[in-house]
């Protein structure tokens, strides 16, 4: 899977940073925040840890087990997860606390096709299905403006 970041002279007032929450064998997870959306790339790390990653980053996500994540009490944010793209199933890019995480917030999984069956996450992904929360693809699509998914 390659992801491909186009030319963003055509949108110059979005505000578009990535932050590695996590790279290596001990996990895998990216956020890309893109004007007012964010992104995960991977969820291989807690869902603590995504929940520190966007706190810091002004992001609105709820912890699925304690308060919302929010970076000042009472405050409301803008920004909220819209999506995660799940590169491959190795343990280190997708973690069931992090699946859980996705699923309270109803934020959409993106995942390939091939990946869909895969035994050990199957019960997660009929969760999400159920909560119309999961979507399977093998043709490379936009996951927003400026970020080719191939």
């Amino acid at each position: 899977m390659e992801l491909e970041l186009t030319d963003f002279q055509h949108c110059e007032d979005t505000d578009f940073l990535i932050r590695v929450l996590a790279s290596g064998s001990a996990g895998n997870c990216t956020i890309l925040k893109v004007g007012s959306a964010a992104y995960l790339l991977d969820v291989g790390v807690s869902a603590s840890r995504i929940c520190e990653g966007a706190r810091e980053l002004g992001i609105a996500v709820r912890h699925p087990t304690r308060k919302p994540c929010s970076p000042h009490q009472g405050e409301a944010l803008s920004v909220r997860i819209e999506a995660a793209l799940l590169t491959h199933t190795h343990d280190d890019h997708v973690r069931q606390t992090a699946l859980r995480l996705l699923l309270h917030n109803g934020v959409c999984l993106y995942v390939h096709k091939s990946h869909v069956k895969n035994p050990k996450l199957l019960p997660w992904f009929e969760k999400l299905h159920e909560k119309d929360c999961l979507r399977s693809f093998q043709e490379p699509w936009w996951l927003t403006q400026g970020l080719l998914v191939e």
